[in-house]
């Protein structure tokens, strides 16, 4: 799962990506009872194949890895960043990476979408919504959709 923010610095703005392997769900557990995604560090994931794939952001979080945790480590500077003098939009993604197709989780198109390299921006994911969260219970809407 992946949480995007706004990070405001001095020099200007900035994105601040963390990522949350969720938990497996029963099915999962059922068949293999492990994860295909492994916090190697603060913020490095790797996907566990045959050819495993690093992958870096600016803060990764293990699926037993509480809230609070990522609220401290992931958000808490970009929540306590915001001054009333200047306008924020938090925008919101949810994408699930399994058998190495991403999926657009806040999307009823089942399609996989495409990662691209942009040189400017990084890795991107073609085509994954973004909702601008508008309140507190538009983001509880949100969270709901992909919660197991």
């Amino acid at each position: 799962m992946n949480e995007e923010a706004e990070l405001i610095q001095e020099q200007g703005e900035r994105i601040f990506v963390s990522v949350r392997v969720r938990p497996l769900n029963n099915k999962e557990r059922a068949r293999h009872g492990t994860s295909d995604w492994e916090c190697i560090n603060n913020d490095t994931i790797v996907f566990k194949s045959s050819l495993p794939d690093a992958y870096t952001f600016d803060r990764v979080f293990d699926c037993d890895c509480p809230t609070s945790q990522v609220y401290e480590e992931g958000a808490k500077d970009v929540a306590l960043s915001v001054h009333q003098e200047r306008e924020f939009l938090v925008k919101f993604s949810a994408m699930e990476i399994y058998n190495e197709a991403v999926r657009d989780l806040l999307s009823s198109d089942t399609t996989p979408l495409r990662l691209l390299d942009d040189p400017e921006r990084g890795t991107v994911v073609e085509r994954l919504t973004e909702e601008t969260i508008i309140d507190k219970e538009h983001l509880q809407e949100l969270l709901s959709i992909y919660e197991g």
